[in-house]
């Protein structure tokens, strides 16, 4: 039940991302019908003032905007941090840096193999973990937020990226007034493999998987944490969104409809060698080496989207090189998509015919409509000696529940990656079941009320 006193929110946005993953659902429309106080509180990492664009679209009488400029961290206090990440290991985050970094060396196997032990062990220490988030909230000031905190004197603090430094500190400023605190991932990929230096009183997380792993990794009790599923997918139960595919092609500059359409999307940063593949796909729908006629869409990742590093196949036959980006200086992540980009990205998605990625979140977009999925697991990355360790990136926990419910189809060639786009689109109900038990797993309900559940849990 809601308290009948009108509540004032804290939401913390340090990046592109909380503005689409939350922001930009129905969860401030949720607030609002509460008669809900709601300040953003927006992170002015580099120093700019905060976007006209943004004012026009937030600002209101319910709603208020703080661009809020925060201290540079003390060289102790970084190295405190990169410490006691590791409290939560990640093994294949590591494995990655120590193969990307040079030649292999049986002395840098054996640390990388020590450091595993050592790490896996230490992680188990529940105790070790509390002492640090104690330390984290009394050894370092969150001073320089208490004028926010004097000026509103808010009832909840909300943060949307629970293992951001600016939000961190929010976060034991809240701690330190007894405010209630309610804290989610910003991802799906970071409960199993970033230590959070301080608890919320309320964990939100996307889904069951998550709630395991913030209980084994971070020694969160079951109580403390809601499963409430993904806000931003709440979008893709709004039919009224959706183009005809004739109008939709028609809007990307394609003039057949009756052609299948290959999603291919890029890992961006994580696989700088995948476009590779992206030159495979090219040659496979421009000489119409497929069963059936199709064209290619190509989609940068947001995290090099600005390099335009797929630009140069634009003009080629039956390939669409995607320009559907919003960019923004204001954001660590350089990266705000409006509205419209999210519903013409929604729209790709549901036009597909197959999915092809690298180890990527774009399978959870893919199985909210049920589309066939392609993984490959080769080409993509390569470490200094010039082998081929795309393969690693499927060691992420995060990605396991897929490859469990054989959700997702695993390619290691080239021939693989034509013959199952072929068998895909010829039988797209392959894996169908698979599919389906994943979405449940992953993505919660998925019946477009995530952002009500969030709304519920921080007047509640």
């Amino acid at each position: 039940m809601y308290s009948k006193k009108r509540k004032t929110v804290f939401i913390t946005i340090s990046r592109g991302f909380g503005v689409r993953n939350i922001l930009r659902t129905d969860f401030l429309n949720y607030l609002k019908q509460n008669n809900t106080k709601i300040v953003l509180l927006f992170a002015n990492i580099r120093k700019k003032e905060i976007p006209q664009y943004l004012l026009d679209e937030f600002k209101d009488e319910n709603v208020y905007i703080e661009n809020v400029s925060f201290p540079n961290k003390s060289k102790f206090r970084r190295k405190f941090w990169a410490l006691s990440r590791l409290l939560v290991y990640n093994k294949t985050d590591r494995k990655l840096r120590y193969l990307r970094r040079g030649k292999r060396t049986i002395i840098g196997d054996i640390l990388l193999i020590t450091e595993n032990m050592f790490f896996s062990i230490v992680g188990r220490i529940h105790i070790l973990k509390s002492f640090i988030r104690f330390i984290e909230q009394r050894l370092f000031s969150s001073e320089w937020c208490e004028e926010y905190f004097d000026k509103y004197n808010p009832d909840v603090v909300f943060s949307t990226s629970i293992i951001s430094s600016f939000d961190v500190d929010i976060l034991k400023e809240a701690k330190r007034r007894s405010v209630k605190t309610v804290g989610m991932p910003r991802g799906w990929d970071n409960v199993a493999t970033t230590f959070y230096r301080v608890v919320p009183e309320v964990l939100v997380v996307q889904n069951e998987v998550m709630k395991s792993d913030a209980m084994r990794c971070q020694n969160i009790k079951p109580e403390h944490i809601t499963v409430i599923g993904f806000p931003q997918f709440d979008l893709y139960r709004k039919k009224d969104i959706l183009l005809s595919r004739k109008d939709f092609f028609k809007s990307i500059g394609l003039n057949d409809p009756t052609k299948k359409l290959i999603f291919w999307g890029s890992s961006g940063m994580w696989t700088p060698n995948d476009n590779n593949i992206c030159e495979t796909l090219v040659d496979t729908v421009e000489n119409n080496k497929l069963d059936i006629p199709a064209y290619l869409f190509i989609r940068s990742h947001f995290t090099d989207a600005v390099k335009k590093r797929f630009h140069y196949l634009k003009g080629r036959e039956n390939v669409i090189v995607d320009d559907n980006y919003t960019f923004s200086e204001f954001f660590r992540d350089n990266f705000d998509a409006t509205k419209d980009e999210i519903i013409k990205f929604i729209n790709t998605i549901y036009h597909s015919d197959v999915i092809i990625s690298l180890c990527s979140t774009l399978a959870l977009d893919a199985l909210c409509y049920d589309k066939p999925i392609i993984n490959t697991v080769f080409e993509g990355l390569y470490d200094k000696e010039g082998n081929d360790i795309s393969y690693v990136m499927y060691m992420h926990e995060h990605y396991k529940p897929l490859l469990k419910h054989d959700a997702v189809k695993l390619v290691y060639s080239k021939d693989e990656l034509i013959s199952n786009i072929n068998r895909y689109l010829n039988h797209p109900e392959y894996e169908k079941e698979a599919r389906a038990k994943a979405f449940e797993t992953l993505c919660y309900k998925g019946d477009g009320l995530a952002s009500k559940r969030l709304a519920d849990v921080v007047l509640s």
